[in-house]
């Protein structure tokens, strides 16, 4: 039996079974299911996936409160509804053979199932094995918080949207992977568990490839982090999406030179998740400046080639996005950095970027308390994750889109990071213009339209 999922409003109640045949108008017809559990027999087709949603759809506009699928041949039996098309009653799957025992049942007497709701997932686990030598006679392992990594995951996004996420386990010896995206409610707080394995001191070479989708229309905008390995017994913690939203870095931007060639990602979060705007309804525009000259402009900035001279030089990009309506926060960006550099002695050089590290206090949906006094961290890195010397920093901030510009409060805090005072509006949005510099001659220049919330 496949369980999909109980919405808190069922808590624990008995529903009386109803064989709804194979959810046919015809089979349907003067057929109470109101409040009661429908078992329909699926037909096996070509579009399988397609007609299990179709019939689910069916019973649920005849008032049934749950759905039990049965196969209509002999074999195994699992099907998926996607959650795109979504469902709005709980669903199982179940065998012929299972089915059958379940119809005799219904034939002998009115049948009750007890079904006991949950509010949520509040746990994922992500579980791999790896043993040398082949598949083992007994390949169960306990999974424990000692022989696991525990992260505590935190997405963001407005109620009621969904966004997807896939996380591989990358083995040393593979080169291609293959996923299907997952996709559940946001905002979400959840605990992830990784296999770091009791069976195999070998598990501590998997690499973990995390990425998230916040488009569900169009899986190809993708945020992603690095690759990482964990540790049996550790205990992490992140911020998916969480504003502010611009051109990532410094962990997973990659924004590097190789040769003559830069990449830089053009969409990230606060903690540095980085990916980059592939439709092209997405709009963005490179420039890059060699001593105050314009050089090159380009639709983006990966891969493209810099004809520029290995001698010093400093040097500005400038990056411009303006993502479509999939995304409400950062509807424009505007990204300038200025820094020396020189064709690389290796094969490949971290650029002396500057990032910002926004420290913004919001809730959930990426949003901040309307009509008072606010106050966020403010920090930067270099691509080396190094802090910078930084000499002065400037912030203002827009309640109009940028229309108009007030300067914020900006004082130092403990350590290399500042306290950046300013007045949210009563509701709205909150758009933030941030300019720094360091003793080394780089800067940063960066406008979010958008950054956050206001309510």
């Amino acid at each position: 039996m496949a369980w999909s999922s109980i919405g808190s409003e069922y808590g624990a109640s008995t529903l009386q079974a109803v064989d709804a045949g194979m959810a046919r108008p015809e089979d349907l017809a003067g057929k109470d299911l109101n409040g009661k559990i429908a078992v329909v027999t699926r037909e096996s087709t070509p579009f399988s996936y397609t007609k299990s949603a179709e019939l689910i759809a069916a019973v649920t506009d005849a008032g049934a409160k749950a759905v039990i699928l049965v196969n209509d041949r002999p074999g195994p039996f699992a099907t998926q509804v996607s959650r795109v098309t979504g469902t709005a009653i709980p669903a199982w799957s179940l065998t012929q053979d299972e089915g059958a025992v379940l119809f005799g049942r219904m034939a002998d007497s009115p049948t009750g199932n007890k079904l006991q709701g949950i509010t949520g997932v509040p746990q994922v686990y992500n579980i791999a094995m790896m043993v040398p030598g082949g598949i083992p006679a007994d390949p169960t392992d306990a999974v424990t918080a000692e022989n696991s990594t525990v992260m505590k995951s935190h997405y963001r996004s407005t109620k009621g949207t969904r966004i997807g996420d896939v996380d591989s386990a990358i083995r040393p010896i593979e080169g291609v992977v293959f996923d299907v995206v997952n996709f559940f409610d946001a905002p979400l707080d959840r605990e992830e568990w990784y296999s770091t394995g009791s069976r195999s001191p070998m598990m501590k070479d998997i690499r973990w490839w995390h990425r998230i989708n916040p488009d569900r229309a169009d899986i190809s905008r993708t945020v992603r982090d690095g690759l990482r390995t964990y540790q049996p017994g550790e205990q992490r913690e992140q911020t998916w999406l969480g504003a502010a939203n611009g051109p990532a870095g410094p962990e997973a931007s990659q924004a590097v030179r190789e040769g003559d060639n830069v990449t830089i990602p053009e969409m990230g979060d606060s903690r540095g998740h980085a990916g980059f705007f592939e439709n092209d309804a997405d709009k963005r525009t490179a420039r890059i400046y060699q001593d105050g000259k314009l050089i090159r402009e380009a639709p983006r900035l990966l891969q493209t080639t810099l004809p520029v001279s290995p001698d010093p030089a400093t040097y500005r990009v400038t990056l411009d996005t303006q993502p479509a309506a999939w995304f409400p926060l950062s509807t424009k960006t505007s990204t300038a950095w200025t820094f020396k550099s020189s064709r690389p002695a290796s094969d490949k050089e971290s650029l002396a970027l500057l990032w910002p590290m926004y420290g913004l206090d919001l809730d959930a949906e990426n949003t901040a308390r309307g009509g008072r006094t606010d106050h966020f961290d403010l920090g930067f890195a270099l691509q080396t994750g190094t802090t910078p010397d930084i000499r002065g920093v400037e912030v203002t901030m827009s309640t109009d889109d940028g229309d108009t510009w007030h300067p914020a409060k900006v004082k130092s805090a403990k350590g290399d990071s500042y306290k950046v005072t300013l007045r949210n509006p009563d509701s709205g949005y909150v758009s933030l213009r941030v300019k720094a510099w360091d003793a080394n001659g780089s800067k940063i220049e960066q406008t979010l339209i958008r950054a956050y919330a206001v309510r």
